[in-house]
């Protein structure tokens, strides 16, 4: 089959990566956001209370998505004695423009694996801030392997703060433009796309076309596929836009191989 006829399926909100596929697969995308965030309030009382308890130099917040900077918005301030970084550019651009400084991460090039975070953080921050203590604001379910990273850099101390828990959104919320898209096209045409394990069960258990191929963010999620008895393909970074950019590339390769 021609691989123009390729469609990759977003799975997530629609963000900056949907204008990549707009510039670079006009036509051949379909973003059908799969889930919906709750916040755990337990989480967000523990998290803030100790925010108000530290002192400097204070923790370094690492924000693993947009929606962990929105709730960060409620607990604390620009001018608390925190210091903020991301490895995802939507959520680095989100801090930016509500008023924070986040500190650079190295390129994401440089970032495959929670190991290679775990040397950046090390390296980075206990050096530029003396700052030994590292928090995790985000998903009761992670992307990254937390534990990896923990066990990686051992001088660094770390925290995880579950701020939001994620689940499926009911089929009759979905969007039945895009639903219908997707029921729609040929399976093999599909090149489906995971940011997260809870991604891929949400969109599994609304029984909706898994495609002839199937892209994830990272090992975590690829795993989750793999007990399903997939096998798919993973990003070369473990970011949402390293990931879109990734599906872009394979469409296009497959092409180029096909012509």
């Amino acid at each position: 089959m021609n691989s123009s006829n390729k469609h990759i399926v977003w799975t997530r909100s629609p963000d900056s990566s949907s204008e990549l596929f707009a510039q670079r697969c006009p036509g051949q995308f379909t973003v059908l956001p799969i889930l919906q965030r709750h916040p755990i309030s337990s989480e967000l009382r523990r998290c803030s209370e100790a925010l108000h308890s530290c002192s400097e130099p204070g923790p370094f917040l690492m924000l693993t998505s947009p929606y962990a900077a929105q709730l960060l918005r409620d607990l604390t301030s620009p001018t608390a004695h925190v210091h903020i970084t991301s490895f995802s550019s939507s959520t680095l651009a989100y801090l930016k423009l509500k008023g924070w400084n986040p500190y650079p991460l190295p390129k994401q090039a440089s970032l495959k694996s929670g190991k290679d975070l775990a040397g950046a953080l090390k390296e980075h921050l206990s050096c530029t801030y003396g700052s030994a203590e590292v928090w995790f604001l985000g998903a009761q379910e992670p992307a990254w392997d937390y534990k990896m990273i923990f066990a990686s850099a051992t001088s660094l101390t770390f925290r995880h703060f579950s701020l939001y828990r994620t689940q499926a959104l009911p089929l009759h919320r979905l969007e039945p433009s895009e639903l219908s898209t997707v029921r729609s096209l040929p399976q093999d045409q599909l090149v489906t796309t995971f940011c997260s394990p809870s991604a891929f069960r949400g969109y599994h258990t609304l029984n909706l076309p898994l495609g002839g191929a199937q892209l994830v963010i990272g090992n975590t999620t690829a795993q989750a596929l793999r007990a399903a008895g997939l096998q798919p393909w993973i990003s070369p970074h473990p970011t949402p836009q390293a990931l879109a950019s990734y599906a872009c590339d394979f469409i296009e390769a497959t092409k180029t191989s096909t012509n």
